[in-house]
């Protein structure tokens, strides 16, 4: 009977085991497949490098035009001026010589009396030299101007303070000036007797240009200008040695006309 006994408890004990392991078997199979080694989702495939490329799309979204498809007016604009500019940098400093011809009418607007000596000419056509250097700022420029021109009976220099305005073309920048100062005008001794220095007349002179310069290099340019100028003079009576009066005091407004040529320095 003991043995009986034994051998039911076994049979149980076996059924019951059994009985679980299939039950485990079946929860197993209906579990999804991430879930069956410890619950944890295997990793990601490596790739060669180590690590997977990332999907397409995921990536950041690629940088804006710099301009639009359809450009507004001033980007057209902007977009003309960095293809046609020159290249040459900044220039601070500039240094001009110039020469040509010049023609004086020294009564031109009106006047009271004559600036020069009876038979003398008040008009003439003669050859000039200048100078002029200054500081330039993008498109302006300031600075003093001298200029000379010599004729058969007298000379005439004027000294001013120009302002410019420059429009930079590529090699190409022309320009325009506006410009005022000092003039004098000296008489060559004709035989009269009198000092050339009793005979100067002096007053001041305003000055309207344009030009253009071609850049050769980034500092040496070449160009022609065109002047017109309005001259103001005066002077008192002149007397000879004998203290006879040999012209009364005069005063004038005259025009001036100026071109040539000018070769300059830039910095």
């Amino acid at each position: 009977m003991r043995l009986a006994g034994a051998l039911t408890r076994h049979a149980v004990t076996f059924s019951l085991a059994g009985s679980i392991v299939g039950f485990a078997l079946r929860a197993g199979a209906q579990q999804p497949a991430p879930m069956r080694a410890g619950g944890l989702a295997p990793p990601p495939p490596m790739q060669g490098g180590g690590l997977a490329p990332p999907p397409p799309g995921s990536g950041p979204p690629p940088p804006a035009p710099l301009y639009p498809a359809n450009p507004n007016a001033a980007q057209r604009q902007l977009e003309e001026a960095e293809h046609s500019d020159s290249g040459r940098g900044l220039e601070f400093v500039y240094f001009d010589v110039g020469g040509g011809g010049q023609f004086v009418s020294l009564d031109a607007l009106g006047g009271s009396g004559s600036l020069v000596p009876p038979a003398g000419k008040t008009s003439a056509f003669g050859p000039y030299f200048s100078v002029a250097s200054g500081i330039r700022l993008l498109f302006l420029t300031v600075g003093p101007s001298f200029r000379f021109a010599r004729f058969s009976d007298w000379d005439l220099w004027t000294l001013n303070l120009d302002l410019g305005w420059h429009i930079p073309l590529g090699s190409l920048e022309p320009y325009a000036v506006l410009g005022g100062g000092f003039a004098k005008l000296g008489y060559h001794d004709g035989g009269l007797g009198i000092s050339s220095a009793s005979m100067s007349a002096s007053g001041f002179d305003i000055r309207i240009a344009g030009g253009i310069d071609y850049y050769l290099s980034n500092v040496f340019s070449v160009g022609g200008t065109l002047q017109a100028d309005l001259l103001r003079l005066s002077r008192g009576a002149v007397a000879d040695a004998a203290g006879g009066v040999v012209t009364a005091d005069a005063s004038s407004v005259g025009l001036v006309i100026t071109a040539g040529a000018v070769v300059g320095l830039h910095f």
